[in-house]
């Protein structure tokens, strides 16, 4: 097994967490401090096979980067990296590390705001200088402290907390179309361009402001295609929650009133399985206290390119042939 850039790059994360870690069985890798009050969790590329321990994260990680992309060969007390040359290094005994013992239930993001490098290093810097080992954002302030003791010395930074939700009038159901000849037969693909026919795109069936929905962030989500349920998910699942969207996207563009945000959609797009919608298919979609909304599929008319068969779409196509 090759550890692929971006596993390498949770690692490091994670040894900044805590140097101990637990690889258990699977593709999810999860990390705790050893005071217990910070966890994170990571989906990987790689599928481990065998539950390894490791004690110092730090030096697992400086043995692999003696190679440039070295092969782990998982044996039952210690891995093999190779790559030419050779190192054995031994696993730790489980019980001696912390470890996530629990499955995590991640919070959805409702806060968010930006630092500058300078400011965070300067946060970094007096957190060192005055031993402040806890970093709260309290009243508009980021301040690190001890929690623990009440006369602890402190150094506060004033941010800029956006309240997205606040400049939200209200969600509904999106049904995000997507035309794929006129995206991927361009190089580079033009994704908006395949969204942009005059009937894509639908909303409804009605706006429904936040006060009347408990929580935005834990709503589930049903697409069928002629009655077969095609996609199923739950919003508490989305990579980035509304709140971070509307925070972020204000960064970069003015927002202003009726504009919409399509947050993204759940596993289960057609393209990836080779199925698309076709003339006279009846797409139904559902969110739990935002109603349904149905749209019937109607070829009016052909572009161009509408005929055309992109290279990646017949790469999917031949591979589910294969199958």
């Amino acid at each position: 097994m090759k550890l692929s850039d971006n596993t390498v790059q949770v690692l490091k994360n994670f040894s900044t967490i805590n140097q101990n870690l637990k690889i258990g069985i699977g593709n999810t890798l999860a990390t705790m401090s050893a005071m217990k009050n910070i966890v994170a969790q990571a989906t990987v590329e790689e599928t481990f096979e065998r539950d390894v321990a490791i004690y110092d994260l730090n030096e697992f990680l400086a043995s692999m980067s003696l190679f440039d992309k070295p092969e782990l060969d998982f044996h039952e007390d210690f891995l093999v990296m190779w790559e030419g040359d050779k190192l054995q290094y031994f696993y730790s005994d489980p019980s001696v590390v912390t470890t996530v013992t629990k499955e995590i239930s991640m919070p959805s993001i409702d806060v968010t705001f930006t630092l500058s490098s300078e400011e965070l290093s300067n946060i970094t810097k007096a957190a060192a200088v005055i031993g402040a080992p806890d970093m709260i954002l309290e009243n508009g302030s980021l301040k690190v402290t001890d929690k623990k003791n009440s006369t602890a010395n402190h150094y506060s930074k004033d941010v800029s907390v956006e309240r997205a939700l606040d400049y939200v009038a209200g969600i509904c159901i999106g049904q995000d179309i997507s035309d794929r000849p006129a995206q991927f037969t361009s190089t580079p693909p033009q994704f908006n361009l395949g969204k942009s026919f005059d009937t894509y795109g639908p909303i409804g069936p009605v706006l429904v402001s936040l006060d009347e929905v408990d929580d935005a962030n834990q709503l589930m989500l049903i697409t069928e295609v002629n009655g077969e349920v095609r996609q199923k998910d739950s919003a508490k699942d989305l990579i980035f929650g509304i709140p971070f969207l509307v925070a972020y996207l204000s960064q970069i563009l003015t927002l202003h009133c009726g504009d919409l945000i399509f947050t993204g959609t759940p596993g289960g797009v057609g393209v990836m399985e080779g199925r698309f919608l076709r003339d006279g298919d009846l797409v139904k979609t559902s969110i739990e206290g935002l109603g349904t909304m149905e749209n019937r599929c109607v070829r009016v008319s052909d572009h161009s390119r509408a005929n055309e068969v992109p290279a990646m779409i017949q790469g999917i196509l031949d591979k589910k042939t294969a199958e």
